[in-house]
Parts: C-alpha cells; structure tokens; sequence
C-alpha cells in the first residue's frame, strides 16, 4: 500500500454494501500520546493507520476481505509504544503479541504465543491498568519473564515445576501487591503452583536493587 493511499480517508464499498454493515469500526482512536489509531477500508482491502502526534502516517496492518478480526487489536497504549493482539479472534490460527512504537510505527517486540498483560486480551475492548510489564512464558515451558515495555529490560524466573499445558493464557490467576507479582499455574505434576516473583525493574525499581 502506498502512503498515498493511507493519506485519502476511505470508509466504504460501493459495490458491496454487505461490507460496509459489517466490517470495520472507522472511528479513531485518540492515544494519550496525542496520535491516533483507525481503520480505513474499500471493496478490496482493509488496514490500519497510525498517526503520531506529528501528524505523521504509517499503515501498520493490512487485511483482506471481511475478516477484519484477524487484523491487530489495540490491547493497551504504555508511554511509548502499543500493545497488539493477532489472531486471538480466529478459529484457525493462534495468537501472537508484540510491540509498536507510538512515533515511528514500527514493531519494536514480538512476544508470540503466551503472553500476560494487566487486560483480558479475548475482548474487543479490555479493561486497562497502570502496570508497565508483560508476563511471557518461554516456549520450553520452564521459565517465566517479566517485559517491562517502556525501558526493554526483563527479568527471567526459572522455575522447579514447569508447566504442564500449552495455553495462550499460560497462568490461572496473579496479581500484584506492591512490588511482588504472584502468578499461579498448573504444573507437569497437575497441581497448583504459585510463584512470588519482585519486581526490580520499571517503575519498580528500588535504589540498591540489582539492574536488569
């Protein structure tokens, strides 16, 4: 697509009014950052622009047909870059999470499959938090990391149980009290596992801490 087209605000297909009842929002997303996010479509394609608070555009997804829910969803705007979900709204294909930056557009962190954040990723229009990190588990089961967003950095928990199942929502529950993050998970053993992970990084970070 060219940038040409992303300029040229287009919401319809006149040969196709099927389409224009049941495709795209085209309202914008107003970002905190003082950008914008929308979808715009015709009769032959669907994608998604981002505006940035210079009023600069990059489209950043690009869908075919009617199956917009196979496109990014917005999961949650942090102070730098945005948080998309792919694939959670299809019956044929798995979920993959990753990073864009607010400015630039581009794909900063790709997290794929299993992924935590402070939102209910399954719903059009979650609920957001103030936390600055994401909860990823390693592929081999093993391990869980803690993203913080706007610095990069991680922390790496190794655990003694691993997990049991594979699962885009790896852990049945945590929460966060003060600095210490539980996460609980069923293990190889069928059990209940729980772990108590601090949080030393992000707006967490302690002066006499150990730097991630």
């Amino acid at each position: 697509m060219t940038v040409a087209i992303a300029q040229k605000h287009e919401c319809l297909c006149e040969k196709d009014t099927e389409m224009n009842k049941y495709t795209v929002n085209c309202f914008p997303t107003t970002l905190t950052s003082g950008g914008k996010l929308f979808w715009q479509f015709n009769c032959d394609l669907i994608w998604l622009t981002l505006e940035n608070n210079k009023g600069k555009k990059k489209v950043i997804d690009e869908v075919y047909g009617f199956d917009y829910r196979e496109g990014y969803h917005l999961i949650k705007e942090y102070e730098k870059r945005l948080l998309f979900s792919k694939g959670c709204h299809s019956s044929y294909s798995r979920c993959t999470y990753f990073l864009i930056d607010k400015k630039s557009g581009k794909k900063t962190k790709e997290f794929g499959r299993f992924i935590c954040s402070d939102t209910d990723v399954w719903k059009l229009s979650p609920q957001k938090k103030d936390y600055d990190f994401v909860i990823c588990r390693s592929e081999k089961l093993d391990r869980v990391i803690v993203y913080y967003v706007n610095s990069g950095k991680k922390q790496i928990i190794t655990l003694t149980d691993k997990f049991y199942y594979e699962s885009d929502n790896p852990f049945d529950k945590y929460y966060l009290q003060g600095d210490t993050l539980t996460l609980f998970y069923t293990n190889s053993k069928l059990e209940m596992a729980r772990i108590d992970v601090k949080l030393y990084a992000g707006k967490y970070r302690i002066p006499g801490r150990p730097k991630y």
